[in-house]
Order: structure tokens, then C-alpha cells, then sequence
């Protein structure tokens, strides 16, 4: 599951910054229903974002500065 969320987050480049379902399911090799179902949790947890025109982007979440904090 891990690897295809991943596939999913590396459709995303520089040229290709907002993608439709049927895009991000062609980029990642995923049937488009996974992907859909993959898209819509990785918006759940700020990973994606989905814009009023269906078009998946990547999430804030996914740009700002890592929080972890090591013991």
C-alpha cells in the first residue's frame, strides 16, 4: 500500500504540478480506482490537496519543514 501512495506522490513533477484522476492513475501504473481511493487518503492527511477543478496537487503538508523531533 505504502509503495503505491508513493507512485502516486512521485506522478507529481515539475511539469506535471496538477494532475486529474485519470492522469495520476496514467503516471503511476495504478488503476484509476486505486488511485482515486489512494488520492482521497492522502488528501485526508494533507499529502494531496484536491482543487475545485478535480485536479490533484501536492499538499502543504508534504512542503513544510519536518516536525520530528528525535529524543
Amino acid at each position: 500500500m505504502i509503495d503505491r501512495a508513493f507512485a502516486l506522490l512521485g506522478a507529481f513533477d515539475s511539469d506535471h504540478r496538477a494532475l486529474t484522476p485519470a492522469d495520476l492513475a496514467r503516471r503511476s501504473g495504478t488503476p484509476r480506482s486505486t488511485a482515486l481511493r489512494l488520492a482521497r487518503s492522502l488528501v485526508q492527511v494533507g499529502a494531496l490537496e484536491r482543487r475545485d477543478d478535480g485536479r490533484f496537487v501536492v499538499g502543504l503538508r508534504l512542503l513544510s519543514p519536518c516536525r520530528f523531533q528525535p529524543p
